[in-house]
């Protein structure tokens, strides 16, 4: 039996860093498909008042994550006009 691997989104987004990506692939960087799922589920179940505190704990680090992300997707946007 083959065991799918998941990557937390910080871990897709470490492993991503990792390959030294220029600026157009940060600007197009994306999560992944079961990240995406994971991250519509934790929304979903936060608006239902249906978390449990540490899927709370999970949407709160995802979404810093993600405000992160889009200010480096910002600068990799400046660099790429300023060139």
């Amino acid at each position: 039996m083959i065991e799918a691997t998941f990557l937390s989104p910080k871990d897709e987004a470490l492993e991503f860093l990792m390959t030294q990506p220029t600026p157009e692939a940060i600007i197009d960087f994306r999560p992944s498909e079961n990240a995406q799922a994971r991250m519509s589920y934790l929304l979903e179940a936060s608006r239902s008042n249906q978390l449990t505190a540490t899927e709370q704990v999970e949407l709160d680090e995802n979404l810093a994550l993600g405000h992160w992300m889009n200010q480096l997707k910002l600068k990799a946007r400046d660099e790429l006009t300023s060139q």
